[in-house]
């Protein structure tokens, strides 16, 4: 349990400087930044619709956009809150940093729209989400000396106090362009940067083999857009990633195409060699631009100043919570995680949440068992734990604290047609009975030992009342 004393530290730890110096002498120095932008469609209509529930809907998006973007582009911060958008931003050292970014994106918003739908069914066909991603180079500023700043700056990073807290803000042109650029992102479509979308393209050797995503044909041109102090107002390409299109009639809603000129060509099929991401080549080229090689050579230079490892505000400590499910015959509930999964693909497992600041562990099992499952479970008289694990999470290099619970869940018909497919492939009813049948590779660490300890627990509850 966490001391009075220890909630403390990690607070005050959560509010030191976002930004440390390696060399405290070195005033200015450059580093590439990814930005990740999500923000919700059709938000206006929904707070006319309902006015009485908006702002719990709201906060509950914020949340789920920040925990699921916060786990899975690590070191990424919250940049700004901004109405109805979230803004992050990650400093990128490799190109490993981006690879999975446009997926990962997608990732999250359909993860989070099928939170909100199932937890909240009035925004089901009304609210959606949309992404953004692009990538800058942005130069490290002391706020005090704004004023000496060379001319030349293109991008800064202004870190500055608000209260004796360390705060740090964006500023500039490459910076802007992540803004006029995502008025082309309809729902449920992420769309990158140029810069960003030539990246991928240059590694998609790489990203095919890593990542299980075809960049020359999940990425696409879909337009090309002058923009406000963009490239001198020249033709920007607007590009988006998706992970199908080979019908893209199923990608848009029925009407689409008459508010979108972008939609109404795409479904007409008129989609030609200009729209090839491989394009970008010749476009750099053509206008003399050599930002991309400018961000290539950060990555290899080791920047003066790193952004410090990040847990979610919502976050006190990042511990797991796993609630191992029965049904009233004693089957316990796996999910199968996708093939397409970055850490243990294809494995079955039992679910987990990660506990918030000033929650229980009832409520982290309650709330994340209901988003994941659409599970309502039932604790007993009392939550008994099951054991602790450690995961090490060799992708990251770091080891995740976890500790297990059992409990019975109380519409299993429910689950069975409800259950994010998002996150599970399948899902089973496994019965203990057949424990020493299971080949142990197809499931999560230590299956066997926690399915007997759970079971025995379970027989033990089950046989009192």
């Amino acid at each position: 349990m966490l001391t009075d004393g220890k909630v403390k530290l990690m607070e005050e730890l959560s509010q030191k400087n976002l930004i440390v110096n390696k060399k405290e002498e070195k005033e200015e120095t450059a580093a590439a930044f990814l930005f990740i932008s999500f923000d919700l469609v059709n938000s206006t209509a929904f707070k006319s619709l309902h006015p009485n529930k908006w702002p719990m809907v709201f906060n509950r998006f914020y949340e789920l956009v920040e925990n699921h973007v916060l786990k899975r582009f690590m070191n990424s911060r919250v940049w700004r809150y901004a109405g109805d958008e979230i803004l992050f931003y990650v400093q990128i050292n490799a190109y490993e940093d981006f690879y999975n970014a446009p997926k990962d994106a997608l990732d999250v918003i359909r993860l989070v729209t099928e939170a909100l739908n199932n937890r909240y069914p009035y925004t089901k066909n009304i609210l959606y989400l949309k992404s953004t991603l692009w990538i800058a180079e942005a130069t490290y500023i002391k706020s005090q000396e704004l004023s000496e700043t060379e001319q030349n700056v293109n991008n800064l990073i202004i870190n500055f106090d608000i209260n004796d807290r360390k705060n740090i803000d964006f500023l500039g042109a490459d910076i802007d362009l992540g803004f006029r650029i995502s008025k082309f992102a309809l729902r449920e479509k992420v769309v990158l940067s140029a810069e960003l979308a030539l990246l991928l393209y240059r590694a998609r050797g790489i990203i095919e083999h890593e990542c299980d995503y075809d960049v020359t044909e999940n990425i696409r041109i879909v337009s090309y857009e002058r923009l406000k102090g963009i490239w001198g107002e020249r033709h920007y390409p607007i590009i988006w990633y998706h992970d199908s299109w080979d019908d893209p009639e199923k990608m848009f809603f029925y009407d689409d195409h008459y508010s979108s000129e972008i939609v109404k060509r795409l479904v007409s099929g008129n989609f030609n060699d200009d729209m090839k991401i491989k394009r970008l080549k010749k476009i750099f080229k053509d206008i003399n631009n050599n930002k991309v090689e400018r961000l290539i050579e950060l990555f290899k230079e080791l920047p003066e100043f790193t952004i410090s490892q990040s847990v979610s505000q919502y976050n006190l400590a990042e511990l797991h919570c796993v609630a191992i499910c029965f049904n009233e015959e004693g089957k316990v509930l796996l999910g199968k995680r996708p093939a397409s999964k970055r850490r243990f693909p294809g494995i079955w497992e039992f679910g987990c949440g990660q506990l918030k600041k000033s929650q229980t562990f009832e409520e982290c099992l309650e709330e994340s068992y209901k988003e994941d499952f659409f599970a309502e479970l039932d604790f007993f008289t009392e939550l008994v734990p099951v054991s602790t694990y450690l995961i090490e999470d060799k992708l990251e290099g770091r080891k995740i604290p976890g500790i297990m619970f059992i409990a019975q869940v109380k519409n299993p018909e429910e689950v069975e047609s409800n259950y994010s497919k998002v996150n599970h492939s399948a899902i089973e009813w496994f019965d203990p009975k057949d424990i020493d049948s299971v080949c142990e590779d197809d499931y999560v660490d230590g299956f066997k030992e926690t399915i007997k300890k759970a079971f025995a627990a379970w027989q033990k509850i089950k046989g009192a009342s």
